[in-house]
């Protein structure tokens, strides 16, 4: 019988130090006072649990805020995003490994040498100053639902700052391309040839990073919008689902997977153009047809082009490739995106002010009548 279940399992390692007299390893004496104020100093029921996030947060620059969110009786510090070293991780996942060679079948493992270079780290191109932060601290009390916070923190990060890679299952920072060589004509890995007289010799390895850049929509995290995001997740106002799943849709672009993108934004023109009908006070409509007929959110050719996804979003959710995409010179999944950017930044303009936390804890009912 299968199980289901998608809880973390958790390994700890914790070194252990051991005094041993008899082979002359002592701990220096100290007095009771110390020790006692060292005891009574220790915290208890709370830790200090240090995460490296999938994929990095955007900063404008550094900045000190530490903020405290209360579930229940339970209470969690948050610490700003800081930077790891990305660098010494890139490079020592190929200590000691060998790698296969052969021509038919693989015959060999050709070590990769210590000359080689083995990690190297690339950030897209931002402004001076910028930063790239994949660490974050969380100060945690016994039984804090820390998972589900953390995760409420990165979709309210995504939902102000638009930085789309946060929630995508790719890390569009860290391709697969990691190491690369010249191969002799038997395809065997080859060592660099030195000899006298031949002066500089290149090594016949290299080092590669794969990345993707920014688009030019995202913003980097200020300290007003870090504060921001926070008080969202103390107040328990949820991040907009409907300006989440455009952020889906473009990490889903990122990776080449494009009937995916249509269901989001798909997904992302439906919850938006309903929420507008429901402030307004109307019925959510459930036929997207219908929808783009009723909603204020597009006009002219936008609404033209969002009656084409609609169309290519029927066909991908029964199975089937899109019906309009790759068949017509004037529609791609660029077009797609920038006309639901347009959705996107209208219904944000629409909003009024008192209105953001209802809005953004909206839901869509279900149609089906039991």
């Amino acid at each position: 019988m299968t199980v289901w279940g998608r809880d973390w399992h958790t390994y700890m390692v914790k070194a252990r130090f051991m005094e041993k007299p008899s082979e002359g390893i002592l701990w220096p004496e100290m007095e009771s006072e110390v020790i006692a104020a060292y005891r009574g100093s220790v915290l208890t029921n709370w830790e200090a649990h240090i995460y490296r996030l999938p994929n990095p947060i955007l900063l404008k620059t550094a900045f000190p805020d530490i903020q405290t969110i209360k579930r229940g009786e339970k209470h969690c510090r948050v610490y700003p995003p800081f930077q790891l070293n990305g660098t010494a991780e890139a490079g020592a996942i190929f200590q000691g490994v060998h790698i296969p060679e052969g021509d038919n079948t693989v015959s060999s493992y050709q070590p990769v040498p210590s000359s080689a270079v083995k990690g190297v780290v690339v950030e897209p191109r931002s402004d001076e100053g910028e930063l790239y932060c994949q660490g974050i601290r969380l100060d945690i009390e016994a039984d804090f639902p820390e998972d589900v916070v953390l995760k409420e923190i990165v979709d309210q990060i995504t939902q102000y700052t638009h930085q789309w890679w946060l929630r995508s299952a790719q890390a569009p920072f860290r391709g697969p391309f990691q190491l690369g060589g010249s191969i002799n004509k038997n395809y065997r890995l080859l060592s660099e040839l030195k000899y006298r007289g031949a002066g500089d010799v290149e090594s016949t390895w290299y080092g590669a990073r794969q990345t993707q850049q920014l688009m030019g929509i995202e913003r980097p995290l200020t300290s007003s919008l870090w504060l921001l995001c926070l008080h969202n997740v103390q107040s328990r106002i949820p991040a907009d689902n409907g300006l989440l799943a455009f952020a889906d849709a473009l990490g889903h672009y990122m990776a080449r997977e494009d009937e995916r993108c249509i269901l989001d934004l798909a997904i992302c023109f439906e919850i938006l153009a309903n929420k507008r009908q429901m402030i307004a006070g109307e019925k959510a409509e459930s036929k997207n047809k219908n929808l783009l007929k009723k909603t204020d959110l597009v006009d002219g050719r936008i609404a033209n082009i969002i009656a084409k996804l609609i169309i290519d979003r029927d066909h991908v959710s029964h199975g089937r490739p899109p019906y309009i995409l790759g068949s017509s010179d004037e529609i791609s999944i660029e077009t797609y995106l920038d006309a639901m950017r347009v959705v996107v930044n209208k219904y944000l303009s629409l909003v009024q002010p008192g209105e953001w936390p209802k809005l953004a804890a909206m839901r869509l009912e279900s149609t089906r009548r039991r």
